[in-house]
């Protein structure tokens, strides 16, 4: 049985484009609040299978940092089954 080996790096470059997507998507949302003069979004829930991985966690973490946002992640990675929508929890 033949085995593939994937670096650290590898991972990333395979990780990297859909990071990328999530980013601009989470990012246009945020535009769109703020162009429809709505008040700030200052939290964001991760939730589902995105939450349960690390390397997103982190990498929106900083996003979020960045942009004054809270980022949260429900302790038992909770599933949804609806698209998720934006909202102030504050």
């Amino acid at each position: 049985m033949g085995q593939v080996i994937l670096t650290r790096e590898d991972m990333k470059s395979l990780s990297d484009p859909v990071l990328d997507v999530i980013l601009k998507f989470v990012g246009d949302q945020v535009d769109q609040v703020t162009r429809a003069n709505e008040p700030s979004i200052q939290t964001l829930v991760l939730v589902g299978r995105f939450g349960s991985s690390p390397y997103l966690k982190e990498s929106l973490g900083v996003w979020c940092t960045e942009r004054d946002i809270r980022l949260t992640t429900p302790w038992n990675g909770a599933n949804v089954e609806f698209d998720p929508i934006f909202c102030d929890l504050s």
